[in-house]
Order: C-alpha cells, then structure tokens, then sequence
C-alpha cells in the first residue's frame, strides 16, 4: 500500500506530492481481489484495458446512489439505468474470469 501511495504521489509531477485517495483504493483493492483470486497481480497503469473498464464501471455502479432502494416504485423504471449496466457487467466479468481460470488450468496441466 505504500509503495502505491509513493508510486502516486510521484508520477504527477503537477500534483506536488498529492495523491488521490479514490485511485489508490482502487488499485489496492484491485491488486487485494486479484491476488486472492489469481494470485496475480494487476496495475490500472499497466496495459490492462479489458480489466480496467470493469473496474471502472464496476466501481462507477458501487458508488452511484440508487433512488430505486429508497423508493421501490422506482424500480420498474431503473430511471438511472443501474440494473441494465449490471446486466452488461456481468457477462464481461464472466467472460475475463473464465478467460483467466482457463489459462490458468493450462499452465498447470503441464
């Protein structure tokens, strides 16, 4: 975690030392899922474009307020649109798990 916040912190030259604090949980707690899951790990700076767009996404629906879980009248409507973007994710994120698990049982079957 600190070598991220150093690692932020200096890459921006304009920034003088600040960092964000919402980028860098992002990348730790992709770094965090990635190595329990693959035991490998990803940088949002890497060339990782796939990865990158759903945690973006995935992180950009976490953190939308959803009027429908306070007013479930709503929920027919999905005025914001969250239930139809989770139902893009999902398969993506299907998709690039099967992808890695497959490589994964690749490499150890030899």
């Amino acid at each position: 975690m600190v070598e991220l916040l150093e690692k932020q912190s200096s890459s921006s030259s304009s920034s003088n030392g600040l960092c964000f604090v919402r980028e860098l949980l992002k990348t730790a707690s992709l770094n965090n899922m990635m190595c329990s899951v693959f035991g490998q790990e990803y940088e949002l700076e890497q060339d990782h474009v796939e990865l990158r767009e759903l945690v973006e996404e995935g992180y950009d629906l976490l953190g939308t307020l959803n009027w429908t879980d306070h007013l479930p009248w709503l929920s027919e409507f999905d005025p914001q649109r969250i239930r139809s973007r989770c139902s893009k994710l999902v398969p993506k994120v299907n998709r690039f798990v099967s992808q890695k698990s497959n490589k994964y049982l690749k490499y150890n079957r030899r």
